[in-house]
């Protein structure tokens, strides 16, 4: 068994337990040195978090990518913020930049405060439901890449029927990606539904 180190990354010196009052809530040359302190200390993946008063995490995602040579960013994306086939092109570039180091996280929004704040009042099961389709629809629509490296998942390079039946999008919908550019199971990754 491989143990994978994973990180969170900072968009500036401040976060949640060390907050900093006033200056510029992005600073680019402290996301830079972040990234590649990271990236130097070996960690595997950084997520790049999704907030409706943070920085736009596929664009922290590239930066992240154009800043490092190994570490895989995963980008957080909440379904009710971007249309499926937006996100398929947004990741399929992600993807491109990074040479492959591209990982989603999808977030149905535990809040609902933090989903209102982005015209979004559907309730945590609308939500999910929503989630699933655009799981669905996101692979489906996305260019043509690499096979799937998990045999429960589908696969950028393959359509959503495709997929191992007993894999249920529905309880994909927060799990981190295991694999580049694909769409896993709760059952293989070992998350489930909160």
């Amino acid at each position: 068994m491989t143990v994978e180190f994973i990180s969170a990354i900072n968009t500036r010196p401040g976060d949640e337990l060390n907050p900093q009052r006033g200056g510029a809530p992005f600073d680019p040359a402290y996301l830079r040195r972040y990234a590649r302190t990271l990236d130097d200390a070996g960690f595997d993946y950084t997520l790049v978090p999704y907030g409706s008063t943070s920085a736009d995490s596929f664009v922290v995602a590239t930066a992240v990518a154009a800043a490092t040579e190994r570490i895989k960013p995963i980008v957080a994306v909440r379904p009710n913020t971007v249309f499926p086939t937006v996100a398929a092109q947004q990741l399929a570039t992600l993807d491109q930049v990074s040479q492959g180091r591209a990982v989603v996280r999808i977030i149905s929004g535990g809040s609902d405060a933090e989903q209102a704040r982005q015209g979004d009042f559907l309730s945590k099961d609308e939500r999910y439901d929503r989630s699933e389709e655009w799981i669905r629809i996101v692979p489906s629509t996305a260019p043509r890449s690499r096979a799937c490296s998990s045999t429960c998942s589908t696969s950028w390079s393959s359509t959503p029927s495709s997929a191992s039946p007993s894999c249920s999008p529905r309880r994909a919908a927060e799990s981190a990606m295991p694999s580049s550019s694909s769409i896993s199971c709760a059952r293989c990754s070992g998350s489930s539904r909160r």
